[in-house]
């Protein structure tokens, strides 16, 4: 029995999902790629920072086994820093005139207007030379353009950073939230440092990133209403 009401149906539907239909899936845990671009981030700064405060290091960088001016051998393979262009955050940024920002920032691609779930995991340290309290800042953010005036959704924010503590440091954060695009937008996730002038140097570590779209209910249901169409279209 021919059913091609339901087949051009399916193929509508699949039409209808346009450009976001296959969810959004980024992971990324910086062991193969040449460098930070590679990874899939680009890089924005301000202020005494620089390109080089965005960078990539092996596990026995300095930055990473230094007891106390480091992340005490958090890492155990090669990871994203931010913030610091040298080991053991000895590097520019630190203690400047100018207040320094530091931001590596992952394209998601340009989304229709609607609503979007992330499910968002990173292991992520955020240290500090400077004795607590400090204002520097921590940030991971869902933006339309890196350093946009405001936030679709804030994943972390680890402000006042204190030196060597537990406070700022997770294996496996994770994160699951939505945000709304009133008008077709790119979207970014971006990792963001602000280190305050006069302050010592600070720095985070980033691994195991992974960002994940998690599609909307309405989306499953014409998904599974397409599969179905096109099925009966190829029995005709």
């Amino acid at each position: 029995m021919k059913s091609p009401s339901f087949a051009a149906s399916g193929l509508l539907c699949l039409a209808a999902l346009g450009v976001n239909a296959a969810p959004i899936v980024i992971t990324q845990d910086f062991e193969t790629c040449a460098n930070v671009a590679a990874c899939g981030a680009s890089v924005t700064f301000a202020g005494d920072a620089s390109a080089a405060s965005v960078n990539l290091r092996q596990a026995n960088n300095t930055i990473n086994t230094s007891v106390n001016d480091g992340f005490d051998g958090f890492f155990g393979s090669r990871f994203l820093v931010i913030g610091d262009d040298s080991g053991n955050m000895a590097g520019e940024p630190n203690g400047q005139t100018n207040g320094a920002l530091s931001r590596a920032s992952f394209g998601l691609g340009n989304l229709d207007a609607g609503t979007y779930t992330f499910a968002v995991s990173f292991d992520y340290v955020a240290d500090s030379r400077s004795p607590a309290p400090n204002p520097d800042d921590f940030s991971v953010l869902f933006e339309t353009a890196p350093g946009a005036a405001s936030a679709l959704a804030t994943v972390l924010q680890a402000s006042d950073i204190a030196p060597n503590s537990a406070a700022f440091r997770e294996v496996g954060f994770s994160w699951l939230g939505s945000f709304t695009l009133a008008a077709a937008s790119d979207v970014y996730l971006s990792f963001e440092l602000e280190e305050f002038n006069g302050d010592a140097s600070a720095a985070a570590g980033i691994d195991n990133l992974s960002i994940r779209q998690i599609p909307e209910p309405g989306t499953l249901a014409l998904v599974g209403l397409a599969l179905v169409g096109a099925s009966l279209r190829r029995r005709r």
